[in-house]
């Protein structure tokens, strides 16, 4: 359902009267790269805050609405003459003193009131906004630079880029554009994520981040830079405006990752004469970014969208998704989905506490209230379910507390020639025929991606391996086969309460019975007979099913398999100790708030992603696999067959 800001989102912010239409609701580090312009590649700026850490001034408790800061009064008073709808029961302010400001009861809610309602004749923010931006001189300097030839300027502009663009403009000229309004209500301060981050506090949390996150944040830095190179480049060409710097930059792009909601924006009409002017059309869907890297091995539940099939069907005809910064909708946190297999993850996490639902009348998006709310209670909303601690720090600058819910994810990396490696030894007795169809069924698991002499390779690599077996028991040695070139990664997600489908396809493979292999190869490869007459017999789907058919101790073997693999890998992918590794002598946490704070986000996250595995520590035991090994059968045919999706 609508993924509100979420890492990523791509959209760009300009004076627009977008009509409301549904929300549809990278990665930290940069070492050395080198820049177009000459410009230095590391952000040395301390972080100074979170997104949800709000404004000093901001109100907290149940009287919250009392005191509210004059920038996020007047953007409040701006949009609901724009026509949003706020209920008189919420407000602006904190649940408590310290908290993040968001909208607090003022009144108790019941379950099913609506909230907000966001109608089609608000205004949202996106990219063509930006380039459409008379105002600033946004619209124009986008269009000189690229149009200028490629050879002579970096990569064009990017939604993203534009609405950061569009933020930073909005930021020294606020009276210039209503844009202004919104872009003085945001918070001044960076989100405390690894991504803003001076070098020796992120250097003192990275040995407790799960390495997934390192990756993550160094390639989001990365991200940055580049559409640091290419806005700076934008501003060139727009008169009278001095050059534009990182920490200016870096804010006003972490505004537009930590906030856009994606909408399916329809334009035409009036609002299209007016040239900067959004439809909103009634429809949502997750957050398409935070799902833009998959490998082939993952699930279905990590490559698809949500959907809402609400849209209305004239809407719909004209919409597309883009990314837009929507006032006050944005000021709503995040709130976690429990884990229902903790007590304590039950306790802290009742859940988000509005939803929200297209309003066909009137094409626009009603939030409300998903339980009774009590006085002084934080309206929250969901940036999406599975959003993992990694994500939501580096993102949003914050990782819950407890941090085992709904979301706790880890992604790692396997090389495909180490789990080649170690499918030759657990298929040791195939002969060489079995071996090319072992292999075969693997390439469907997403293994692999060579050719036929790779193939050929694996199952003379095999029989290889059962004749030094044998060989070892007379006595004799032989040297192993060496590496293949050209090897790549697998990537594969480990997900709190979810089965690990994705390896135990693989698994599967790797360790059912020859025969088992033989049959697998037939029905999946060799056209099964013509299926009967509709609703008469089996379906051309189902018999192709049949041919996955795995015994017993093939599915605990399989189990086991994976239960070896996550053994291995764990360790590195969830975070390690810090007491283990030495800083050099320069661990100061205790007399620097930014490392201690970096540390103790740093140990929830390995916290949630430990979770994550211990989770299925049980799952793959002998006894429970002998009991209930059916999913791993699952697995493999939704693995090598098609059109077969697991629930």
């Amino acid at each position: 359902s609508g993924c509100r800001h979420t890492a990523g989102r791509a959209g760009a912010m300009a004076s627009c009267s977008a009509r409301v239409s549904a929300p549809c609701a990278s990665r930290g580090h940069v070492r050395g790269r080198a820049s177009r312009l000459g410009r230095p590649h590391r952000v040395e700026t301390a972080a100074r805050g979170s997104r949800r850490g709000g404004l000093a001034a901001t109100a907290s408790g149940p009287d919250a609405a009392a005191d509210v800061d004059e920038a996020a009064a007047a953007l409040v008073a701006w949009a609901t003459a724009d026509g949003l709808r706020l209920s008189p029961k919420v407000a602006v302010g904190a649940p408590f003193p310290g908290a993040p400001r968001g909208l607090v009861a003022t009144q108790d809610i019941e379950s099913g009131e609506t909230v907000l309602t966001l109608p089609a004749s608000c205004t949202a923010f996106d990219a063509a906004a930006a380039r459409a931006d008379k105002t600033l001189g946004l619209g124009a300097g986008i269009a000189a630079y690229e149009s200028a030839p490629r050879a002579t300027r970096g990569a064009d502009v990017s939604e993203e880029t534009a609405l950061a663009l569009f933020v930073a403009l909005a930021r020294r000229h606020p009276s210039r554009t209503n844009f202004g309004l919104y872009v003085e209500a945001l918070p001044a301060s960076l989100p405390e994520s690894p991504l803003f981050m001076d070098e020796a506090t992120f250097r003192s949390a990275a040995p407790a981040m799960p390495l997934s996150l390192v990756e993550a944040a160094d390639d989001a830095r990365a991200d940055l830079f580049l559409a640091w190179d290419v806005a700076a480049a934008v501003f060139d060409f727009v008169p009278g405006e001095p050059e534009l710097g990182l920490e200016e930059f870096q804010w006003a792009w972490a505004s537009v990752r930590s906030r856009a909601i994606t909408f399916r924006v329809a334009r035409g009409g009036a609002n299209e004469r007016r040239g900067d002017v959004g439809e909103l059309d009634g429809g949502f869907e997750e957050d398409s970014f935070t799902k833009s890297v998959a490998s082939a091995t993952q699930t279905a539940r990590e490559l698809k969208k949500k959907r809402n099939a609400e849209t209305s069907a004239s809407a719909s005809r004209h919409a597309e998704a883009r990314r837009c910064l929507v006032p006050v909708v944005d000021m709503m946190n995040h709130a976690c989905a429990a884990f229902a297999g903790s007590d304590a993850s039950n306790a802290a996490f009742p859940g988000p506490a509005v939803t929200a639902a297209p309003t066909p009348a009137e094409d626009g998006v009603d939030w409300r209230a998903a339980r009774f709310l009590k006085k002084g209670e934080e309206v929250t909303w969901t940036y999406g379910a599975e959003l993992s601690n990694e994500h939501l720090w580096l993102h949003y600058g914050f990782v819950p507390d407890p941090p085992v819910h709904l979301g706790c994810a880890v992604t790692f990396s396997f090389p495909a020639n180490a789990l080649i490696d170690g499918i030759r030894a657990v298929a040791a007795e195939d002969d060489e025929a079995t071996s090319l169809k072992r292999f075969g069924l693997l390439e469907r698991c997403g293994l692999v991606d060579v050719d036929g002499d790779s193939r050929a390779d694996f199952a003379t690599s095999t029989a290889d391996a059962s004749f030094r077996r044998e060989s070892e028991k007379e006595g004799k040695k032989h040297e192993d086969v060496g590496e293949r070139e050209g090897d790549v990664a697998l990537q594969f997600t480990v997900t709190l309460g979810e089965l690990p489908n994705a390896l135990a396809g693989i698994a599967g493979v790797a360790c059912c019975a020859p025969e088992e292999v033989r049959v697998m190869h037939e029905g999946v490869f060799s056209r099964p007979p013509t299926p009967p007459a509709r609703g008469v017999g089996k379906t051309e789907l189902e018999i192709s099913r049949d041919c996955v058919s795995l015994c017993p101790e093939s599915r605990r073997r399989a189990g086991r398999y994976v239960a070896f693999l996550l053994a291995r890998v764990a360790p590195t992918a969830t975070g390690g100790d810090v007491a283990a590794y030495d800083n050099g002598g320069t661990d100061d946490t205790e007399s620097s708030p930014a490392k201690a704070a970096a540390l103790a986000a740093a140990t929830r996250a390995r916290e949630g992603a430990r979770a994550a595995f211990a989770w299925l520590e049980p799952v793959l035991e002998n006894e429970a696999l002998l009991e209930d090994g059916a999913w791993i059968e699952d697995a493999v045919a939704a693995a090598v067959l098609e059109n077969i999706t697991l629930p």
